[in-house]
Order: C-alpha cells, then structure tokens, then sequence
C-alpha cells in the first residue's frame, strides 16, 4: 500500500509542476504558489470534515516547520519552472527532494537494500543526465542561465524534500490535518507578496488562474 500511495502521490506531484511551470511563465512565482497553496488548502478543509484527525503539540509544530519549508520550496519551485527548461528544473526538484527524504531516512536509522541503493545511484545519474539534454545545452538566453535554473531547483528540491520528512514524523492520529496546517501557514505568509505581485485583473488569464 505504501508503494501505491508514493506512486500517486508522485503523479499529483508532477502534474502540479506541469502546470505550475506553465502557469509561472506568464504569471510571478508568489502568485502561483499563493493560488496553489490557497487551492489546496481548500481541498484540504473539506477532506477534514470526514477524516479524523487529532494532532498534539508536537505535530503543530512539525506542521508549522513544514509550511515554513514548503514556502520556501514551492517558491523557489515554480522561479525555476518560470526561468529554464521545465524538463530540468521539475526532475532536479524530484530527485533532489526525494534525495533529501533517503538521507534522513538514513540518518533516522532506515537501511535501505541493494536495489534501493542501486536506484538512489540511478537517480543521481538521471540528474546528470537531464541537465544536459539538448534543451539545456542550448539555452543561449545568456551564460549561466541554466546553472542557476539547477541551482534554483536544487534549493526547491531540498526545502520540500525537508518538509516531507518533517510530514513523516508526525503521529498517526494527526491524519491529514498536519499538511492542512502546512498549507495554511504558507498561504498566509504568501497572501501580502503575492498581493504586491499580481498583475492588472486585464492581464489575468483565466486559464492561468
């Protein structure tokens, strides 16, 4: 089961890069992660008059370290899908994030077998590999632009991996209501920037919203 709820997770995940990253070509990057996080957040709040859930102090408090990271991430995120090639800066953040979840995982005292091991190994490869693709190779907007696309999504990958890790350690009975406090916490703190950034109503498709 665990596998299923990682593989579908992984698909919601991609499909929010996707299309957040077209969305952050023509929109700032607090924009779409204020509409992302407020979106949902709403999901979330509805989920939460069926699920039970029942957080103590301590998963408030890794809920809010989270949204914290998560801010962080997603911003940084949805810069780099904006900025460089979204077949770069969304598998540098995947990786890098699921990185992030293996060390801790490690450090926590997780021992994973060799094929695990082996795909950890492949992953760092394909990192390699897909910033090299032609696309990146030849992006000529202006030197270094790429470098910093890795590096911007470098930074997202980490900060979201981080603040999985932080969903991880949270008690079985908090259910989904830590992740509602991850999204509540980043959508409030993103409300006065994303504000600030918005563009005129005129210029605010309605398929980007």
């Amino acid at each position: 089961m665990p596998n299923v709820l990682a593989l579908l997770a992984s698909v919601g995940w991609g499909s929010s890069d996707f299309l957040g990253g077209f969305a952050s070509k023509r929109l700032p990057a607090q924009v779409v992660a204020a509409v992302s996080q407020t979106a949902g957040f709403l999901g979330l709040a509805v989920a939460l008059l069926v699920v039970d859930s029942h957080p103590d102090g301590r998963d408030w408090a890794l809920g809010i370290v989270a949204g914290l990271l998560a801010l962080v991430g997603i911003t940084f995120l949805y810069r780099a899908l904006a900025a460089g090639p979204m077949n770069v800066a969304a598998p540098t953040a995947a990786v890098l994030g699921s990185g992030t979840a293996v060390a801790f995982g490690i450090g926590f005292g997780e021992r994973p077998g060799p094929l695990a091991l082996l795909g950890i190994a492949a992953a760092v490869v394909a990192i390699v590999a897909v910033s090299r693709t032609p696309d990146a190779a030849t992006d000529d907007r202006e030197p270094g632009h790429v470098r910093r696309t890795l590096v911007t999504a470098a930074i997202a990958g980490c900060t979201l991996g981080a603040a999985n890790v932080c969903f991880s350690r949270t008690s079985i009975e908090s259910g989904i209501s830590v992740v509602a406090i991850e999204r509540a916490l980043a959508m409030v703190v993103l409300a006065i920037p994303a504000w600030r950034a918005r563009p005129a109503r005129s210029d605010l498709p309605r398929a980007d919203l």
